[in-house]
């Protein structure tokens, strides 16, 4: 059975990849295009273009418009490598951020003491710590 939704989620990948790069790679993303178009999977772009990115493609006349038009709006919409990283980290040690405190999912902790390399690398090799001794919340 076709499920193009596997094609949705290639594509989306691929512009993602390409977004988190930076900005200076609009050129990179033009070509992505064309290859897609190349292979006759714009249809699946539309749908990625839509779904993920609420753009609208229709709106565009030319495949060179819709280039030039949508770089922005994704970048936009793109989570930079840190951040995808940093969810990483605190969804695998159950925690999460409110404000500035990084609270834990146990309804009655809170503090977290995050410790990583010096150097900061992009999540490669810096872990989460939690601290044997959690500290009651006061209510």
């Amino acid at each position: 059975m076709y499920d193009p939704r596997k094609k949705v989620t290639k594509i989306f990948g691929q512009i993602t990849k390409i977004a988190q790069k930076g900005r200076d790679n609009s050129l990179e993303y033009h070509k992505l295009i064309d290859d897609i178009v190349r292979k006759g999977d714009y249809s699946h772009l539309e749908i990625c273009l839509s779904d993920i990115y609420n753009i609208d493609p229709t709106k565009y006349g030319t495949i060179d418009e819709l280039k030039r038009n949508t770089w922005e709006h994704i970048l936009f919409e793109t989570d930079a490598t840190f951040i995808t990283g940093l969810k990483k980290i605190y969804k695998s040690n159950g925690v999460y951020q409110q404000g500035y405190e990084i609270r834990s999912d146990k309804n009655d902790y809170t503090v977290v003491n995050v410790a990583g390399n010096i150097e900061h690398f992009l999540f490669k090799e810096e872990k989460i710590v939690i601290d044997e001794k959690w500290y009651k919340v006061e209510k």
